[in-house]
C-alpha cells in the first residue's frame, strides 16, 4: 500500500487519528471542486478512519467533518478566515507578502499546537468559529506532528 503524507497530522490525546492538515498557499484559496476531489481521493477521505480534514491558505482555512459525511461529501463544513492567525505567528510579514509553503506550515503547527495545549482562547476569528464546532473540543491535548504517513 502506498503511503502519502500530510503536510500536518494531528492525533487525539488518546493517540488515535483526529485530523489530515494541507496546505495548499494559493492566493484566495477558493472551494475548487476539482482540486478537492483530487485531495478527497488522493488522501482516501471517503473512507478514511480520520475524523477531519483541514484545508489550509494564509487567507482561509476549510474544515470537514469526515464522521459527517462518510460516503461523498466535498463541500466543507465550515470556512473561516487565517488572516489574523499570521499576523499573530509572523508578524514581520508585510502587507500584500505571501508566506512560503514552509512558512505557513511553521504559522499552522505552532497555532494549532498552541490551542491543543490549551494556550489561545477563542476571543478572534478564527477560533471563535472553530470553537462551535466539534474539533475544537477534540483537538485539545492533542499532539500535532510534521508530515505523518497517511
Amino acid at each position: 500500500m502506498t503511503t502519502r503524507a500530510a503536510d500536518l497530522f494531528v492525533q487525539s490525546a488518546r493517540g488515535l487519528p483526529l485530523a489530515l492538515v494541507q496546505i495548499k498557499n494559493q492566493e484566495d484559496l477558493t472551494l475548487d471542486i476539482e482540486l478537492l476531489e483530487m485531495l478527497f481521493n488522493y488522501y482516501g477521505l471517503v473512507n478514511s478512519s480520520v475524523p477531519y480534514f483541514l484545508l489550509f491558505s494564509q487567507e482561509n482555512g476549510l474544515l470537514w467533518d469526515l464522521r459527517k459525511h462518510r460516503h461523498s461529501k466535498i463541500m466543507p463544513d465550515h470556512m473561516f478566515p487565517m488572516d489574523e492567525v499570521v499576523k499573530r505567528y509572523w508578524s514581520k510579514l508585510q502587507p500584500g507578502k505571501r508566506l512560503r509553503g514552509n512558512e505557513v506550515k511553521l504559522v499552522l503547527f505552532q497555532w494549532l499546537s498552541d490551542i491543543a495545549n490549551g494556550m489561545i482562547q477563542p476571543l478572534h476569528e478564527p477560533e471563535i468559529t472553530l470553537r462551535k464546532t466539534p474539533f475544537w473540543h477534540d483537538l485539545q491535548g492533542a499532539t500535532v506532528r510534521l508530515e505523518e504517513p497517511v
